[in-house]
Order: structure tokens, then sequence, then C-alpha cells
């Protein structure tokens, strides 16, 4: 998700400029498509919610890489159960 990663880098460098032109950087990515987080996709990741004890950030990754029959890469073991 866009928002974890911007997040991250204004966290981490303690700095909202550079956070900011990174996000504008990646929506920039030809090659990287951006899901919208819609009603059917929150509730395929409500019940991994509750079938996996995901976290709702973790479900969310989950059930677009179901949507999209796409592998899910992670070094979350917990995470790799909801695939």
């Amino acid at each position: 998700m866009l928002d974890e990663v911007v997040a991250s880098l204004a966290r981490k460098q303690n700095n909202t400029e550079l956070a900011l032109n990174w996000m504008e950087e990646i929506q920039r990515l030809s090659h990287i498509t951006f899901v919208a987080l819609d009603d059917d996709l929150a509730q395929a990741a409500a019940a991994i919610v509750a079938r996996y004890r995901q976290r709702g950030s973790d479900a969310v990754y989950a059930a677009v890489a179901r949507r999209f029959a796409a592998a899910l890469v992670t070094l979350d073991a917990e995470q790799e159960v909801a695939q």
C-alpha cells in the first residue's frame, strides 16, 4: 500500500517532503497497478481477518493477491497462511 511506504519514509527520515516526493514518484511507475479498496475487496479482507487472524492491511494484501490470482510475496509466515 502506498500509504505504508509514505508513512514509513516520513517516520524514519523525519521528512514529510521526502515522503510526499517518493509518493509522487511511485505513482508515476508504469509497471505498478494501484487497486482501489472497494466493498467487495474490503469484505474479502474482512473474511481473511476473521479466518486467519490477520492484521487489516495484511488481509487487504492477501485479498488483492487472491482477486488477481497473483502470488503474494512475503517474509511474514503468518501472512503466507492466508494465501
